[in-house]
């Protein structure tokens, strides 16, 4: 679910997922493993068009106990005031990284301190 009202925006997922019928070439010690967990971001255009601060944080439940979560916030810059160029930067910590992000970012399992500088252009 998602929101935005004049500069500022908030959006949020809950997820539930199950892991069942495991193919292996030995014993599995459990028949099914449920994660539950939330993610919310909330952002702010401090500049109209330009300049806007977010927060984000996520939280997974997991059988195994380890519940992963992370907490981050940044800024993105619109030279242009639109979406055809952003510069972002973002700082976040992430506990037990449940997943491995594709751009880089945190590989699974991780714990620490990540921050990012990078820039998108649409075409």
């Amino acid at each position: 679910m998602g929101a935005k009202y004049r500069g500022f925006s908030f959006q949020g997922e809950y997820t539930i997922r199950q892991l069942s019928d495991f193919k292996a070439t030995g014993p599995v010690p459990m028949s099914s493993i449920l994660d539950q967990g939330f993610f919310a971001e909330a952002m702010q255009m401090v500049v109209p068009k330009k300049l806007g601060l977010y927060t984000a944080a996520s939280y997974l439940f997991d059988d195994f106990k380890r519940n992963p979560w992370e907490l981050g916030g940044g800024a993105s810059f619109y030279p242009y005031g639109n979406r055809s160029w952003r510069i972002n930067m973002h700082i976040m910590h992430i506990e037990k990284s449940s997943a491995g992000s594709n751009f880089g970012y945190y590989t699974a399992g991780q714990t620490g301190t990540i921050f990012s500088l990078g820039t998108d252009f649409l075409l």
